[in-house]
């Protein structure tokens, strides 16, 4: 009823806006209120902790969160039949994540108990019957037609925006589905305006966006979950089937090298080094092949080959790292491997020793944030929350160096309790890494992802 309502309000231009604001509102305040909710939660305040999650649920209950996180909070009271009552709730609400489940520490106390045992197979059930959000091909006829793909396009990334007011409020799984959704139509009207304007002079463009549409669902599977091979599986069958076609269709079309790069992502090695190898020899110097030599270098550190991950990142190097586009992708896509070849770990470690007091003494994680920023304060609550429950060291290392007075306050909030780095930007600057937040993970005293 709730995105019934808010979709006939767009009707009305005024009431629509209202609608999208009242949206945000609802957003901010549900993530304000996860926060102070968190704050209690680490302290260990179990019960002002639970009633700020509920009163959480009284600004949108429709979000499965903050009920498993007063489960949490019953399950580490070692109170196993309110933590599975309030686990069914989460359940009831979309919940479906066994994986995360089984390795959440905050339930180690009571999973030997039958409320515990009879819950997870309850959740277990639901998962099987509520399976993972997978692309639906959809009838041409069942979709309305477009006068342009420019038409299309729009349409889709308003959707893409319309989606975007929810992400706060929603769970990755119902995210995906409601993405797949959208995926799904746009892909059949382009689709269908390619069966009815084959000739147009954008024709190849609705070829083009077939198959990057096609690409997205396989970039929404997770890497390293056996829960989402076969949404892995399919994405890739997507993007080869709509490839194939284009390449057949427009061979000489200019959008040909994007698609053919589009198709080597989603190939296993071997068959994408030739692919990716093609691309850089048909179209050199061009946006598309710094982008194969890129992901050939992601490809090599795949195989944990330091020689073969460390010849490859030097020619990206060579041929591209003074571009614009080659000092973004190296700050970006590659800079993993940038660290493991230029050595900068060992730097890394050196320029916040002075903010850890045993770095070699176990897992500690690192959080570049920005003051003030939102997204960041959520990171930190959520790292509070995993060191909480294990032996893990928090480091804060914090942008811009010289704060105002507000900044600092923030961050004094925010990072109570934590380390603090002292050369922030060193930090940054070696790793060039943008001024957004970031998760670095060192596990005796070794920077990793």
């Amino acid at each position: 009823m709730r995105m019934a309502m808010r979709w006939m309000l767009v009707l009305v231009l005024l009431a629509g806006a209202a609608a999208a604001q009242d949206d945000e509102d609802v957003g901010a305040r549900f993530m304000e209120q996860e926060r102070e909710a968190f704050a209690l939660f680490e302290q260990k305040q179990w019960t002002q902790a639970i009633t700020a999650f509920e009163r959480q649920i009284a600004i949108y209950g429709d979000n499965p969160r903050p009920y498993y996180n007063i489960a949490c909070a019953y399950a580490l009271q070692g109170n196993a039949e309110r933590a599975a009552i309030w686990l069914a709730l989460s359940m009831d609400h979309g919940w479906r994540d066994v994986r995360h489940l089984d390795g959440d520490g905050d339930w180690d106390r009571v999973r030997d108990s039958a409320a515990y045992k009879s819950a997870r197979e309850q959740l277990v059930r639901a998962a099987k019957q509520d399976p993972p959000p997978m692309p639906r091909s959809l009838p041409l006829d069942s979709v309305r037609s477009a006068n342009s793909v420019v038409a299309i396009q729009t349409a889709a990334i308003l959707g893409e925006q319309q989606l975007e007011l929810d992400t706060r409020l929603l769970e990755e799984r119902e995210i995906r589905r409601r993405l797949f959704i959208l995926y799904d139509h746009v892909m059949a009207r382009l689709a269908r305006y390619i069966a009815e304007n084959g000739d147009a002079y954008d024709a190849d463009r609705a070829g083009r966006e077939r198959v990057r549409i096609a690409s997205l669902y396989a970039l929404r599977a997770r890497d390293g979950d056996p829960a989402d091979d076969e949404l892995r599986r399919v994405g890739a069958s997507y993007v080869r089937l709509s490839a194939e076609e284009f390449v057949e269709r427009w061979p000489g079309s200019p959008e040909l090298a994007r698609v053919l790069l589009w198709r080597a992502v989603v190939e296993p090695d071997d068959t994408a080094a030739e692919q990716l190898d093609r691309i850089r020899r048909d179209f050199p110097g061009t946006v598309v092949a710094m982008r194969a030599s890129a992901e050939w270098c992601v490809r090599q550190e795949r195989k944990v080959v330091p020689e073969l991950m460390a010849a490859a990142y030097q020619r990206f190097v060579e041929d591209y790292g003074k571009t614009p586009l080659g000092e973004e992708l190296l700050a970006t896509r590659l800079w993993r491997i940038r660290l493991r070849v230029e050595g900068l770990p060992d730097l890394a470690r050196a320029d916040i020793r002075p903010a850890l007091m045993q770095p070699n003494s176990g897992p500690l994680l690192l959080a570049i944030v920005i003051a003030g920023d939102e997204q960041s304060a959520s990171m930190l609550a959520g790292m509070r929350k995993r060191a909480g429950r294990s032996a893990i060291k928090l480091v804060v290392a914090c942008l811009p160096e010289q704060r105002s007075p507000e900044q600092q306050a923030w961050l004094d909030q925010h990072a109570q309790g934590m380390n603090v780095a002292h050369d922030a930007g060193a930090l940054v600057r070696m790793l060039r890494i943008p001024d957004a937040p970031l998760l670095l993970e060192f596990r005796n005293g070794r920077l990793r992802r």
